[in-house]
C-alpha cells in the first residue's frame, strides 16, 4: 500500500529521517492504493485486497478512502 510505504530513521544528530518511495500524498490525502508491484498482475491484485480486507483499516480510521483497482 501506498500510504504505508514509508521508513523513518534517526541520522547521526538524531534529525528524523523520512524515507517515501511512493512519496506521501496518498498519507497526506487519507488514500490507500496499491504499489506498482500489486498492480503487475491479478494475483498480485489479489493479495492486496485481502491485504486490506485483513488489516480492516477503515473500522480505525473511517475517513480513509481505499481503492480497488481492476486490471
Amino acid at each position: 500500500e501506498t500510504a504505508t510505504a514509508l521508513g523513518v530513521t534517526l541520522d547521526e544528530l538524531n534529525n528524523v529521517i523520512l524515507t517515501a518511495p511512493c512519496g506521501i500524498g496518498d498519507v497526506l490525502s487519507l488514500q490507500v492504493r496499491p504499489t506498482a508491484h500489486f498492480l503487475e498482475s491479478k494475483e498480485r491484485l489479489h493479495m492486496y485486497k485481502n491485504r486490506v480486507i485483513k488489516k480492516n483499516w477503515q473500522s480505525k480510521w473511517p475517513n480513509i478512502t481505499i481503492t480497488y483497482p481492476e486490471i
